[in-house]
């Protein structure tokens, strides 16, 4: 979204070089700053500027500089504030809500990216991925859903995002053969990816479908062999075939590659097929409980 918003603003942001610098103020210096790519002096500036002299293209100027040395938490706060000056703009909302997103607060990311609806923006499509990933990452799966719809038809080139995440909010909303369809067509698209292949696993093992469900985590195991949730789901998918040493195996990767939780084990319906076997009970008690 960045480089999209930049050149939409980048006249806004820009100043003249009419004022000598040992008469430029905090703002002027943070200005000239950032239109010489120098972002980490351009924040010393604004953040001694006086408040009464900093306006939009000033907070766009700030936000941005703080974006670009990844400190998402104050761009947000930033380009918040040139969001609500002036004319509503729909890419400064857009990059707000990204900045929220990346700096770990999907809720406020959520609301902000809400506020692109009405207004006009450099390009729907990238905005409505953006929206779906944020809705996602909200738990807002049906929302999620729509938006990757939404910008599926207008980004060819990020369809295997979108598909990948269409497949995992379906899933959270329990419509495993909607997410079984996006993870086929994603795994099409890099059929080196281990993502796509661990989800149309999940999904498969979801509805009953255990012999496609492993092979799919087979083929993920071989492309990431260090996803603990993969193991973990194809010794899901092993036990209810009936396949105990497979299962087994596959349960000890999950254990060796970061998988702890022995009472998720103990108690997953799934695994009801190795419960007082053996090796089930040697790899339950080697593990600490927690």
């Amino acid at each position: 979204m960045v480089n999209k918003l930049l050149a939409v603003i980048a006249a806004v942001v820009i100043t003249s070089g009419s004022v000598a610098e040992s008469r430029e103020s905090a703002v002027q210096k943070g200005l000239r700053f950032y239109n010489e790519g120098k972002y980490a002096e351009a924040l010393k500036a604004f953040h001694i500027s006086k408040p009464r002299e900093l306006d939009r293209r000033a907070y766009l100027a700030w936000g941005l500089s703080a974006y670009r040395m990844g400190k998402f938490e104050s761009a947000a706060m930033k380009l918040e504030k040139a969001a609500g000056m002036g004319k509503p703009d729909g890419d400064t909302w857009a990059l707000t809500a990204e900045c929220h997103l990346k700096s770990g607060n999907p809720g406020k990311a959520l609301q902000a990216v809400r506020k692109t609806a009405p207004l006009k923006v450099s390009s729907r499509g990238e905005v409505d991925l953006l929206w779906g990933s944020i809705a996602e990452a909200s738990g807002a799966y049906g929302e999620a859903a729509q938006k990757y719809r939404s910008a599926l038809g207008e980004n060819p080139d990020k369809e295997f995002d979108i598909r990948a995440g269409l497949g995992r909010v379906l899933a959270g909303l329990g419509d495993y053969s909607g997410s079984i369809e996006n993870f086929t067509r994603a795994a099409k698209l890099k059929p080196g990816d281990a993502e796509a292949f661990s989800g149309l696993g999940y999904a498969y093992l979801k509805s009953g479908m255990l012999a496609q469900a492993e092979e799919s985590l087979l083929t993920a195991a071989s492309l990431a062999p260090g996803l603990a949730p993969v193991w973990y789901n194809l010794a899901c998918a092993q036990s209810k075939q009936g396949k105990v040493e497979n299962a087994c195996a596959s349960l000890s990767k999950a254990f060796e590659t970061g998988f702890n939780d022995v009472n998720g084990a103990l108690s997953d319906d799934d695994l009801a097929g190795l419960r007082g076997k053996e090796c089930f009970l040697k790899l339950t008690r080697r593990i600490p409980v927690k």
